[in-house]
């Protein structure tokens, strides 16, 4: 972890930014264990690219998660496999959202020419990522805590724990949100309640 926070710290990421993203992706993560089915070993993966997914954003920040996959190819994290450092990679490139679908996409020419056997954990990985980073949309780290529910209509209700107008957050989540009802065929819907709410 030394390694990807040196990293961020070199392309000027946002580190409180990169340090919410976290622990919402670990969250979500670990209340998803049953659903996603994934060893603990990628927990870390997805750990490591929370903080370096943003990396890219030093040199275009309108590519920037393209940038920083391009940058993690080249520089790869000390500690991680060959594998691991193609996983984290490929889980930045498609945290990419363009309207024009030129962004590199799940299901698209560069996610079809992967590795099959890391393409699924890339797709689950890359969905629980995007949302956790639109919870912190702003950068302001305006929610403090997340609580996630399953519920049997197989939908999932994220319920942020906030004082704050997260009009912004709600946007990005909503238009985050795609890829991981696609990957994991769960309608996921975000709530917010007041930090005085138990």
């Amino acid at each position: 972890m030394t390694s990807a926070q040196n990293m961020a710290r070199r392309y000027l990421v946002d580190l409180h930014h990169a340090t919410a993203v976290r622990k919402f992706a670990l969250h979500i993560f670990d209340r998803l264990r049953k659903v996603h089915l994934l060893p603990k070993s990628d927990r870390e993966l997805l750990s490591w690219a929370a903080i370096v997914d943003d990396i890219g954003s030093f040199v275009n920040q309108a590519r920037r998660y393209e940038q920083s996959a391009e940058f993690l190819d080249d520089n790869e994290l000390i500690g991680l496999s060959d594998r691991e450092n193609e996983i984290v990679s490929e889980i930045c490139r498609y945290q990419t959202m363009n309207e024009d679908g030129s962004a590199p996409d799940i299901g698209g020419h560069h996610y079809r020419h992967l590795d099959p056997e890391i393409q699924l954990t890339v797709a689950k990985l890359s969905a629980i990522l995007r949302i956790a980073t639109a919870l912190d949309a702003s950068h302001k780290q305006k929610i403090k805590q997340i609580v996630i529910s399953l519920k049997k209509n197989n939908e999932l209700i994220v319920r942020a724990k906030t004082n704050a107008d997260i009009t912004l957050e709600r946007w990005s989540f909503n238009k985050r949100v795609k890829l991981f009802e696609d990957v994991f065929g769960i309608k996921v819907v975000l709530k917010q309640e007041g930090m005085n709410r138990q």
